[in-house]
Protein backbone atom coordinates (compact mmCIF):
# COMPACT_ATOMS: atom_id res chain seq x y z
CA UNK A 1 0.00 0.00 0.00
CA UNK A 2 1.40 3.11 -1.12
CA UNK A 3 0.20 6.69 0.13
CA UNK A 4 1.21 8.29 -2.93
CA UNK A 5 2.47 7.44 -6.90
CA UNK A 6 6.37 7.78 -7.10
CA UNK A 7 6.38 10.79 -9.18
CA UNK A 8 4.62 12.73 -6.87
CA UNK A 9 7.00 12.66 -4.68
CA UNK A 10 8.18 16.07 -6.22
CA UNK A 11 4.71 17.93 -5.72
CA UNK A 12 4.67 17.25 -1.51
CA UNK A 13 6.47 19.69 0.84
CA UNK A 14 9.22 19.28 2.74
CA UNK A 15 9.08 20.16 6.61
CA UNK A 16 11.58 22.20 8.53
CA UNK A 17 11.47 19.19 11.03
CA UNK A 18 12.59 16.69 8.34
CA UNK A 19 15.25 18.97 6.57
CA UNK A 20 16.76 19.66 9.92
CA UNK A 21 16.96 16.02 10.68
CA UNK A 22 18.85 15.60 7.25
CA UNK A 23 21.21 17.94 7.86
CA UNK A 24 21.88 17.21 11.25
CA UNK A 25 22.56 13.95 10.13
CA UNK A 26 24.74 14.52 6.94
CA UNK A 27 25.82 18.11 7.20
CA UNK A 28 24.37 20.57 3.60
CA UNK A 29 21.95 23.32 2.82
CA UNK A 30 18.36 23.09 2.90
CA UNK A 31 18.58 23.04 -0.92
CA UNK A 32 20.65 19.39 -1.36
CA UNK A 33 18.53 18.25 1.80
CA UNK A 34 15.55 19.10 -0.06
CA UNK A 35 16.40 17.53 -3.15
CA UNK A 36 17.88 14.11 -1.37
CA UNK A 37 14.59 14.00 0.53
CA UNK A 38 12.54 14.09 -2.52
CA UNK A 39 15.03 11.45 -4.60
CA UNK A 40 14.77 8.94 -1.60
CA UNK A 41 11.13 9.29 -1.45
CA UNK A 42 10.23 9.10 -4.89
CA UNK A 43 12.35 5.55 -4.69
CA UNK A 44 10.60 4.86 -1.21
CA UNK A 45 7.38 5.35 -3.25
CA UNK A 46 8.09 2.96 -6.53
CA UNK A 47 10.17 -0.44 -5.48
CA UNK A 48 12.87 -0.21 -3.12
CA UNK A 49 10.77 0.01 0.27
CA UNK A 50 9.02 -2.52 2.38
CA UNK A 51 5.27 -1.58 2.68
CA UNK A 52 4.63 1.66 4.17
CA UNK A 53 3.43 1.69 7.66
CA UNK A 54 0.78 3.85 9.19
CA UNK A 55 0.52 4.86 12.07
CA UNK A 56 -2.81 4.04 14.41
CA UNK A 57 -3.00 6.94 16.67
CA UNK A 58 -1.23 10.08 14.06
CA UNK A 59 -2.31 8.57 10.73
CA UNK A 60 0.99 9.73 9.50
CA UNK A 61 2.44 7.18 7.26
CA UNK A 62 6.14 5.77 7.34
CA UNK A 63 7.96 4.40 4.66
CA UNK A 64 11.80 2.96 4.63
CA UNK A 65 14.04 1.08 2.80
CA UNK A 66 14.47 -2.76 2.94
CA UNK A 67 16.96 -2.82 4.62
CA UNK A 68 15.98 -0.03 7.08
CA UNK A 69 18.32 2.48 6.94
CA UNK A 70 16.72 5.38 5.45
CA UNK A 71 12.68 6.55 6.38
CA UNK A 72 10.73 9.05 5.46
CA UNK A 73 7.37 9.90 7.45
CA UNK A 74 4.77 11.42 6.02
CA UNK A 75 1.87 13.25 6.93
CA UNK A 76 -2.02 11.73 7.41
CA UNK A 77 -2.72 13.30 4.31
CA UNK A 78 0.49 12.43 2.70
CA UNK A 79 0.95 16.24 1.64
CA UNK A 80 3.87 16.75 3.42
CA UNK A 81 7.30 14.93 4.82
CA UNK A 82 7.42 15.59 8.45
CA UNK A 83 10.31 13.09 9.39
CA UNK A 84 13.51 11.98 7.87
CA UNK A 85 15.73 9.43 9.17
CA UNK A 86 19.13 7.54 8.32
CA UNK A 87 20.07 4.66 10.76
CA UNK A 88 23.79 5.17 9.53
CA UNK A 89 24.69 9.12 9.14
CA UNK A 90 28.42 8.33 7.72
CA UNK A 91 26.60 7.92 4.07
CA UNK A 92 23.30 9.93 2.38
CA UNK A 93 20.82 7.40 0.34
CA UNK A 94 22.36 9.14 -2.72
CA UNK A 95 25.71 7.78 -1.44
CA UNK A 96 24.70 4.12 -1.16
CA UNK A 97 23.10 3.86 -3.98
CA UNK A 98 26.54 5.73 -5.63
CA UNK A 99 28.28 2.89 -4.44
CA UNK A 100 30.40 4.99 -1.57
CA UNK A 101 31.77 2.73 0.96
CA UNK A 102 30.68 2.98 4.15
CA UNK A 103 33.41 4.10 7.15
CA UNK A 104 30.93 2.78 9.52
CA UNK A 105 32.15 -0.95 9.17
CA UNK A 106 36.06 0.03 9.92
CA UNK A 107 37.52 -2.38 12.91
CA UNK A 108 38.34 1.19 14.43
CA UNK A 109 34.65 1.96 14.61
CA UNK A 110 33.45 -1.26 16.02
CA UNK A 111 36.08 -0.98 18.88
CA UNK A 112 34.77 2.37 19.20
CA UNK A 113 30.97 1.31 19.50
CA UNK A 114 31.63 -2.10 21.77
CA UNK A 115 33.41 0.59 24.41
CA UNK A 116 30.29 2.53 23.82
CA UNK A 117 27.85 0.05 24.15
CA UNK A 118 29.46 -1.44 27.14
CA UNK A 119 28.73 2.28 29.35
CA UNK A 120 24.88 1.47 28.28
CA UNK A 121 25.15 -2.12 29.99
CA UNK A 122 22.70 -0.41 33.49
CA UNK A 123 20.87 1.44 31.01
CA UNK A 124 16.64 0.77 30.37
CA UNK A 125 17.45 2.08 26.65
CA UNK A 126 20.17 2.11 23.81
CA UNK A 127 21.76 4.95 22.29
CA UNK A 128 24.10 5.70 19.50
CA UNK A 129 27.12 7.74 19.90
CA UNK A 130 25.98 10.80 17.77
CA UNK A 131 22.67 10.93 19.93
CA UNK A 132 25.02 11.04 22.91
CA UNK A 133 27.18 13.77 21.32
CA UNK A 134 24.33 15.66 20.80
CA UNK A 135 22.61 15.43 23.87
CA UNK A 136 25.55 16.69 25.65
CA UNK A 137 26.36 19.52 22.80
CA UNK A 138 22.58 20.79 23.34
CA UNK A 139 21.52 20.88 27.16
CA UNK A 140 25.13 20.24 28.69
CA UNK A 141 27.29 22.64 26.45
CA UNK A 142 30.60 20.95 25.85
CA UNK A 143 31.51 18.22 23.42
CA UNK A 144 31.55 14.48 24.05
CA UNK A 145 34.94 12.60 24.16
CA UNK A 146 36.03 8.94 25.69
CA UNK A 147 36.61 10.47 28.78
CA UNK A 148 33.43 11.98 29.45
CA UNK A 149 31.38 10.01 28.09
CA UNK A 150 30.27 8.18 31.17
CA UNK A 151 28.91 11.48 32.59
CA UNK A 152 27.00 12.30 29.68
CA UNK A 153 25.27 8.49 29.79
CA UNK A 154 24.23 9.78 33.43
CA UNK A 155 23.18 13.29 32.82
CA UNK A 156 21.09 11.75 30.51
CA UNK A 157 19.47 9.25 32.57
CA UNK A 158 18.89 11.97 35.43
CA UNK A 159 17.34 14.44 32.68
CA UNK A 160 15.19 12.20 31.72
CA UNK A 161 14.30 10.82 35.30
CA UNK A 162 13.88 15.02 36.37
CA UNK A 163 12.01 15.46 33.22
CA UNK A 164 9.05 12.79 33.50
CA UNK A 165 10.42 10.68 30.34
CA UNK A 166 8.60 7.67 29.90
CA UNK A 167 10.09 5.27 27.74
CA UNK A 168 7.79 3.54 25.16
CA UNK A 169 6.72 -0.04 25.26
CA UNK A 170 4.63 -0.21 22.21
CA UNK A 171 6.82 -1.45 19.30
CA UNK A 172 7.51 1.51 16.52
CA UNK A 173 8.41 4.76 16.97
CA UNK A 174 7.39 7.62 19.35
CA UNK A 175 8.62 10.77 20.04
CA UNK A 176 7.82 13.01 24.06
CA UNK A 177 8.77 16.60 23.87
CA UNK A 178 9.29 17.29 27.83
CA UNK A 179 8.83 20.82 29.12
CA UNK A 180 11.70 22.44 27.78
CA UNK A 181 10.89 21.94 24.45
CA UNK A 182 13.45 18.85 23.80
CA UNK A 183 12.05 16.16 21.56
CA UNK A 184 13.27 12.40 22.26
CA UNK A 185 12.49 9.85 19.75
CA UNK A 186 12.48 6.42 20.73
CA UNK A 187 12.20 3.24 18.45
CA UNK A 188 10.70 -0.05 20.05
CA UNK A 189 11.98 -3.46 17.97
CA UNK A 190 10.51 -6.78 18.89
CA UNK A 191 11.82 -7.75 21.95
CA UNK A 192 14.60 -5.53 22.28
CA UNK A 193 14.88 -2.39 24.71
CA UNK A 194 14.04 1.02 23.70
CA UNK A 195 16.56 2.84 21.28
CA UNK A 196 17.53 6.72 21.64
CA UNK A 197 17.08 7.47 17.81
CA UNK A 198 17.25 11.34 18.56
CA UNK A 199 17.60 14.40 20.18
CA UNK A 200 16.45 17.44 19.25
CA UNK A 201 14.68 20.72 20.17
CA UNK A 202 10.81 20.40 18.66
CA UNK A 203 10.19 21.69 15.24
CA UNK A 204 7.34 21.94 13.04
CA UNK A 205 6.42 18.56 11.70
Amino acid sequence: MRPLESDEAYEVSISNAALNHFIDAHGGDRRAAEAQIRSLLEDLLAVDARPALRHPETGRWRLRTQRDKFSVTLSRDASVVTGYKARHVDRTYAQVKAGVPSRVASPRHRERKKWFLALQTELPFGVGVMTARLFARLELGFEMTEDNAAEVIEQMRDYMARAGISLPTQEGESRVTDSAGLEWTFEVLPEQRPYLVRVSWGTEG
